[in-house]
């Protein structure tokens, strides 16, 4: 409430509106601090939710490890790459004394073709997939070739 007198302006506070808002304020604080836990609780259920959701696609087969699948790609571009960078070394012994341009031409693509093999006999076989109660798949695959070893 606002009352003037003469130049001056009074203003009255009523005493009970001022003491809810000073409860008020002095609660915000702990109001807020339980919003950002709340939060946080609710943050965490759904990060715990989504990964045990992603370890059932990969247990059902609907979902594969990004890991097994980048390797075996990387794997296939550097056999591809290696190959092609070792064609200037391999290809003079074999165009040496060769002057028909179509017989040349056939030599270079089938050089060339075989050389992209690697990349093309990528599929979803040549990947392993991890077994669905979680075993190592790397050590298996080791343990195999150890055994062809020792045979």
């Amino acid at each position: 409430m606002i009352v003037k007198q003469g130049k001056q302006s009074l203003i009255y506070y009523d005493k009970d509106e001022n003491i809810e808002r000073y409860i008020r304020h002095m609660r915000e604080p702990e109001r807020r601090a339980r919003e950002e836990w709340l939060q946080e609780k609710r943050d965490t259920a759904r990060i715990v939710r989504e990964h045990k959701e992603l370890d059932l696609a990969i247990a059902r087969g609907d979902a594969v490890m990004r890991e097994p699948i980048t390797t075996a790609v990387v794997n296939a571009v550097s056999v591809m790459k290696n190959n092609l960078l070792a064609l200037p070394i391999r290809l003079p012994r074999l165009l040496q004394g060769q002057s028909d341009p179509a017989k040349i031409r056939v030599i270079l693509k089938t050089h060339v073709m075989l050389c992209l093999r690697a990349v093309e006999n990528l599929s979803v076989d040549s990947i392993e997939k991890a077994s669905k109660n979680g075993h190592d798949v790397e050590r298996k695959r080791q343990t195999r070739i150890a055994a062809r070893f020792r045979s």
